[in-house]
């Protein structure tokens, strides 16, 4: 399909960049483009397109790049758009929100000037982001999102009514950082469900020549003339028949199936996934390069369909965060696993876990993981050497029906 989106992964399909990383960054884009003036409208509640995402990913693993070519693009497309300091505070981002330097505004559909503040933040470590008022900068983002005004308690100053305030969030950071702010209880529900999490376990293939593709600089400029042309929509999204349909549809059943999931974390996104997603399917219908404020089913499909794959692995991380200390190598295993295709020779998995672990500790988790079938210990039938080897659930079910296992311990 011939879109923003599909446009701008392709530009940036010669980096060794995970292709997620930079379809993210373009949603971001998009979102920072249109700012508040567009809005989806369900019952009660009005939603913006801003979302907040986070890369999440080893480290090397091309998040900052991912995200400095994406500001890059829209500081050339949209230098008016205000993109805050990488490393920064509440407090200043409030003061610059309260600022008359912040204050946007447009004509809505019936000729009305609405007043707007939007800033979109990009942030290289989201650890440094947070670092001087953890809790209070997480409130803050909490607080401020899809809000009609935020209001800003001052120390000696008085209060300041933000009035449509838009901010934006692309951050990057580790899986062991938000496992560590997990366990902590810093990085809050109320937060986490907010955010969209692209956590790539697997970078994309070696290239030491990260050169763009032969026609980039026909990309460059029609995303580019896009990102300059969405501030020129303006209004309330409209909906389909079908796409009325597929939502209501989808919602009850994601709704009744939230119920129950056992992880507490993950139940909590699911609640409100209905959130992101109208979100990431507006920003998806803004992509086409005659956008129309129009959801349509295909987009709701599409948006749907990315949040899907994206949550693939997000449990992983809440599961590691769980109050066992064991916990988080029990993960390490498993995404280890993961990484070589699901099976590995025991030795080779016991030579890489006991490098954190403790014989007994290292006993225990592998003990554990066998026991709730995590993990199986087979030999398989192609195996000349007769090695045993330790496959994770999805491999061995797979390696079982094609008749490969030898025999399981």
């Amino acid at each position: 399909m011939d879109n923003f989106l599909s446009d701008y992964v392709e530009y940036n399909s010669g980096d060794e960049c995970p292709r997620n990383y930079h379809l993210c960054t373009g949603l971001t884009l998009i979102a920072s483009a249109v700012a508040r003036r567009v809005w989806i409208k369900r019952g009660y509640f009005t939603h913006f397109v801003a979302p907040y995402i986070l890369l999440v990913g080893e480290q090397g693993d091309g998040k900052s790049s991912a995200k400095d070519r994406g500001k890059d693009l829209l500081f050339d497309a949209l230098p008016d758009v205000p993109i805050a300091p990488s490393v920064t505070t509440r407090e200043a981002i409030c003061k610059y929100l309260g600022s008359t330097e912040s204050i946007r505004t447009f004509k809505d559909p019936d000729d009305v000037l609405i007043e707007y503040h939007p800033y979109t933040l990009f942030i290289n470590e989201f650890k440094n982001f947070i670092s001087v008022n953890p809790s209070g900068m997480i409130n803050f983002l909490t607080d401020v999102s899809d809000r009609k005004h935020f209001i800003n308690e001052t120390k000696g100053k008085g209060t300041d009514i933000i009035p449509n305030p838009f901010v934006v969030l692309l951050a990057c950071e580790t899986p062991e950082w938000i496992i560590n702010y997990l366990r902590q209880d810093t990085i809050t529900g109320g937060f986490m469900r907010r955010l969209i999490i692209d956590y790539e376990i697997d970078s994309t293939g070696i290239k030491p020549e990260p050169n763009p593709p032969a026609n980039s600089a026909v990309l460059y400029a029609k995303l580019k003339s896009h990102l300059q042309k969405l501030p020129l929509q303006v209004g309330e999204f409209q909906w389909t028949p079908e796409a009325r349909k597929f939502w209501f549809d989808w919602y009850v059943k994601n709704k009744t199936e939230a119920k129950d999931i056992n992880d507490i974390a993950m139940r909590g996104y699911r609640k409100t996934k209905h959130e992101l997603l109208v979100k990431v399917s507006a920003c998806i219908s803004l992509s086409e390069y005659t956008p129309k404020l129009v959801l349509e089913k295909h987009h709701l499909i599409s948006g749907l369909a990315l949040l899907d794959l994206l949550e693939i692995n997000r449990p992983k991380l809440s599961i590691a965060s769980g109050r066992n200390e064991l916990a988080a190598p029990q993960q390490a295993i498993l995404d280890l696993l993961e990484r070589n295709d699901g099976m590995m020779p025991e030795r080779e998995v016991l030579r890489n876990s006991g490098k954190d672990l403790k014989p007994s500790d290292q006993y225990s988790v592998l003990a554990f993981l066998r026991t709730t079938g995590q993990i199986y210990y087979c030999r398989l039938q192609n195996d000349s050497v007769g090695r045993m080897m330790i496959l994770n659930e999805k491999t061995y079910a797979k390696k079982k029906v094609a008749g490969h296992i030898k025999d399981k311990q």
